[in-house]
């Protein structure tokens, strides 16, 4: 189980995007567009992109938008996300 401990949505739009760190410092990416939610982790930004973790195709091929708590049901077997993302806290 790879655990997250902070996320931040990074795009609002299509696509629907975070990044934030693992419990191990490693920078964690999901980007979600066309019906496909990708999942990278590395040292940095750039390495997370370029190093999917998990890749799943998920809605239509025009689909670009999900939720934070979609992104957390869809991946729960694999990844201990915060309960919020730090979007969802700062609207609060």
């Amino acid at each position: 189980m790879i655990i997250v401990t902070n996320i931040r949505k990074t795009c609002d739009g299509c696509p629907s995007q975070w990044e934030g760190k693992t419990s191990e410092g490693q920078v964690i990416f999901a980007h979600y567009r066309s019906g496909r939610l990708r999942i990278g982790i590395g040292k940095t930004r750039t390495g997370a992109v370029n190093n999917i973790t998990y890749h799943s195709i998920y809605g239509s091929p025009y689909d670009g938008s999900l939720t934070y708590q979609h992104l957390k049901d869809l991946t729960t077997h694999l990844f201990q996300w915060p309960d919020t993302d730090n979007n969802e806290e700062e609207k609060s």
